[in-house]
C-alpha cells in the first residue's frame, strides 16, 4: 500500500507464505516445508535541494532441511549417497515443519539523503543498520530436543556508511570520489560452524567517464583501495580456542572504451585488476554447514585472491532484433574454493556429512554469456540465451624425485547452460503520469537445458555428475478490469513436463532429485482515490519453486 503527496512518498507492503513438503516426480521431499511472515516501510521526501530516503524491512523465514540429507553414522550416510532414491524419506505431504530446520531473521534499518550542491555537483550519503540471526534445530535424542531449544545461534550486527562527491559532465567528464566504512560484529554459541569476529573495514574510490557526442569513443577509469581487519575469537574449544587479528590491505583499478559504430551496434572492453581478501569462514570454517548438509573446514593459511579480468562486450539492438555477447577470461592468482577430496565424510557430534576444504590454487576463468531476442512478427518474440563457462586451476602432481604441474578443472563450476522459447504478447502495457496502470498481456513458453558437467576434477567426485536435462516453463499474465480498476492476473508453471533431474551445484543432489511441477497464480489490483492519494495494494498466492535451504544460509 502506497500513499503519496505533493513531495511525499509513503509505502507498506507485507507478505505472508506458508509451503508444505515440496515433491519431486516420484515421491515427497519430507521436511521441506517452510513459513515466511516479511515486511517492508518507506518514505520518500523532497525538500529544496535535499532528497531524503528511509527504510526499513524485517524478513522472517522458518524452513525445514530434506530429512533424507541427516543420517545417524556412516554407514547409513554412504548408503544415502550411493541410493537413487532418498532413504528414511517421509514420502508424505505435510506443512509440519520438524527438526532438522531452521529459522531465520534480517531485520534492515537504512537512510539516503541527496543534497544537490549546484547545477553540476552532488553530495549523497547512506547508513544501513542489519542485524541477522539464524537458529539451527537438529535431530538427536529427547534430551537435547525437549523445549524447542536451537542447537547452535548466529548473530550479526553490521554497519555501513558511504559518502559520495559526484559530478556532472565538467568537459566531457562524469564521475566522482567517494568513502565506504563498515563494522561487523559476529556472535556463534558453542559449537558453531564459524567463530566470533569483530571486522572494521573502509574504502577509497574515485571514477571518471568521458563521452563526447558525436565521437564514437567513451572512456571510462576507476581506482579503488580496500582495508578490512579481523579480531577473531573462539572460547570453550580447548585446544582449538582461537584469539587472532587480521588484516588485508590493497589496490583495485579497471579501465574501459566503448565503441559506437553506429546507434545500433557497439562494443565494450574493459580490464582491470581486483583483489578478494578471504572471508572468515574461508579461513577458520569448522563444522557442519547445517543448512547445505556438509561439514566445511576453513584454511587459516589462506592469502588474498589477486585477479586481472578482461571482458569483450558487442551488443546489437534494432527493431527486429536484439543481441549481446560477452567474451571474458579472469586470471586469478590465489583462487579460493571449495574442494570435496572423493568419498571423503566426517562423523561429527551432529551426525555424519560430507566433508569439504577450503583450498587455494592459481586459476582461470573463462567463458562466454550471449543472448538474442527476435521480434518474429509484431506479437511473437523468440529469444535465446547461453552462459559456458570453463574453469581450471594449476594443480602439482608429485612423482617420486620431482614435482610438476598441470591444469585440472575446479570443482563446483557452473554446467553450461542453455535457455530459449517463445513470447506471444497481446497486448503492451500501459503507464500514465509515469505510472504503471496495466501490465502487458503475453504467454511466454521457456525450455532450459543443462548440460551434464564433464569437466571435473581428475580425482573424480563422490557421486557422478547428474544427466543432463530440459524443463519447460509457462508463464502468462492478463489485465482486467474490476469496475473502473485494473486488476492483474498470472499464471506460471515451472517443470512444465515434471521432468525428473538433478543439478550439479546443488548439495542435496546426493539425496534426492529436484521438485517436479510446480504451479503458481499472483494476483495485483490497484486501489486508488485520486481526492486524497493514491493506494496501491499487492496481493500474492506464491506458489514457486523453493530451494530445499536457504539462499542466506
Amino acid at each position: 500500500m502506497a500513499a503519496k503527496g505533493n513531495n511525499v512518498v509513503f509505502r507498506l507492503q507485507g507478505t505472508a507464505k506458508r509451503s508444505g513438503n515440496l515433491r519431486a516426480p516420484d515421491y515427497w521431499l519430507g521436511n521441506t516445508g517452510s513459513s515466511e511472515l516479511n515486511f517492508s516501510a518507506m518514505a520518500d521526501w523532497r525538500h529544496g535541494r535535499w532528497h531524503h530516503l528511509v527504510s526499513a524491512s524485517q524478513f522472517g523465514q522458518q524452513f525445514g532441511i530434506l530429512r533424507a540429507s541427516h543420517t545417524g553414522n556412516l554407514d547409513q550416510l554412504k548408503a544415502a549417497i550411493a541410493s537413487d532414491t532418498p532413504i528414511g524419506n517421509p514420502d508424505y505431504f505435510t506443512y509440519l515443519i520438524d527438526r532438522p530446520r531452521q529459522r531465520v531473521q534480517h531485520n534492515i534499518l537504512k537512510y539516503k539523503a541527496y543534497f544537490r550542491i549546484n547545477d553540476v555537483w552532488k553530495l549523497s550519503g547512506q547508513y544501513s543498520f542489519q542485524y541477522n540471526q539464524r537458529r539451527e534445530y537438529d535431530r538427536g535424542r529427547q534430551s537435547v530436543t525437549t523445549g524447542n531449544k536451537a542447537q547452535v545461534t548466529f548473530q550479526l550486527w553490521s554497519n555501513t556508511l558511504d559518502l559520495a562527491l559526484e559530478h556532472f559532465p565538467i568537459r566531457h567528464w562524469q564521475g566522482g570520489i567517494g568513502v565506504q566504512a563498515i563494522q561487523q560484529q559476529n556472535y556463534v554459541s558453542k559449537g558453531g560452524y564459524i567463530p566470533d569476529y569483530l571486522g572494521l573495514g573502509g574504502s577509497l574510490w574515485a571514477a571518471e567517464r568521458w563521452r563526447r557526442f558525436p565521437v564514437p569513443w567513451e572512456f571510462e577509469a576507476g581506482l579503488r583501495y580496500d582495508y578490512r581487519w579481523n579480531h577473531v575469537t573462539t572460547t570453550g574449544n580447548g585446544a582449538n580456542n582461537l584469539d587472532k587479528r587480521i588484516a588485508f590491505g590493497n589496490l583495485s583499478g579497471t579501465t574501459g572504451v566503448i565503441y559506437h559504430f553506429s546507434p545500433r551496434l557497439r562494443a565494450k572492453l574493459n580490464t582491470g585488476y581486483a583483489w578478494r581478501p578471504p572471508h572468515v569462514n574461508e579461513l577458520f570454517a569448522r563444522g557442519v554447514h547445517h543448512g547445505a548438509g556438509t561439514y566445511e573446514q576453513g584454511n587459516p593459511d589462506l592469502n588474498s585472491e589477486k585477479a586481472w579480468n578482461t571482458n569483450f562486450t558487442v551488443e546489437w539492438e534494432s527493431p527486429s532484433v536484439d543481441a549481446v555477447l560477452t567474451l571474458y577470461h579472469n586470471r586469478i592468482k590465489d583462487f579460493i574454493y571449495l574442494n570435496q577430496p572423493r568419498d571423503s565424510t566426517v562423523l561429527t557430534i551432529r551426525g555424519p556429512f560430507p566433508a569439504y576444504f577450503y583450498q587455494q590454487d592459481d586459476a582461470v576463468l573463462q567463458g562466454a554469456d550471449a543472448g538474442f531476442t527476435l521480434r518474429v512478427a509484431p506479437q511473437l518474440e523468440a529469444e535465446c540465451r547461453v552462459s559456458l563457462l570453463y574453469g581450471f586451476r594449476v594443480a602439482r602432481r608429485d612423482t617420486p624425485g620431482e614435482t610438476s604441474t598441470f591444469h585440472d578443472w575446479l570443482p563446483l563450476m557452473p554446467t553450461d547452460r542453455y535457455q530459449y522459447g517463445l513470447k506471444w504478447k497481446l497486448k503492451s502495457g500501459k503507464t500514465e503520469n509515469g505510472r504503471e496502470i496495466a501490465g502487458e498481456t503475453f504467454i511466454r513458453l521457456l525450455a532450459i537445458t543443462a548440460k551434464r558437467q564433464n569437466r571435473i576434477p581428475e580425482e573424480g567426485l563422490t557421486k557422478a555428475a547428474p544427466h543432463a536435462f530440459t524443463t519447460l516453463n509457462l508463464e502468462a499474465s492478463h489485465t482486467f478490469r474490476l469496475g473502473n480498476r485494473p486488476l492483474e492476473a498470472g499464471l506460471y508453471v515451472q517443470n512444465l513436463a515434471n521432468a525428473r533431474y538433478r543439478e550439479y551445484l546443488d548439495f542435496f543432489r546426493y539425496y534426492t532429485d529436484e521438485p517436479g511441477l510446480n504451479a503458481g497464480f499472483r494476483v495485483k489490483l490497484i486501489l486508488e482515490n485520486k481526492d486524497v492519494f493514491p493506494y496501491k495494494l499487492l496481493i500474492m498466492n506464491d506458489l514457486k519453486h523453493k530451494k530445499l535451504h536457504s539462499p542466506n544460509d
